[in-house]
């Protein structure tokens, strides 16, 4: 689906840019604006996978007003990382997600 100019202006500035960055024990989430400062997820799985012996990350994410939930093969279930600053959606705003059996609401 293609954003008009306003659409895509709008969700620059409600939606927030979210950095991961990956290591061998953890994950570290920052978002400029809405964090303070950097947080430590660790891995409940750290190193290499058991069943198939990679040490890739698998993530999926969703951004809300108040926080970031992500969920990947690393992690035993839902993670959840609360906003220091919290901004409001617009009234009008509803999101539905799915990804892989989650449903985000």
């Amino acid at each position: 689906m293609a954003l008009s100019r306003d659409t895509k202006a709008i969700a620059d500035q409600i939606l927030p840019a979210i950095t991961f960055n990956v290591n061998a024990g953890g994950l570290t989430i920052a978002a400029e604006g809405r964090l303070e400062h950097a947080r430590y997820v660790p891995f409940d799985h750290p190193g290499k996978c058991k069943c198939c012996h990679s040490s890739e990350l698998e993530l999926s994410y969703v951004v809300s007003k108040s926080d970031v939930q992500f969920f990947g093969n690393r992690f035993k279930g839902v993670q959840t990382v609360q906003f220091d600053t919290v901004r409001e959606f617009p009234d009008h705003t509803f999101f539905k997600l799915r990804c892989r059996g989650h449903v985000f609401t």
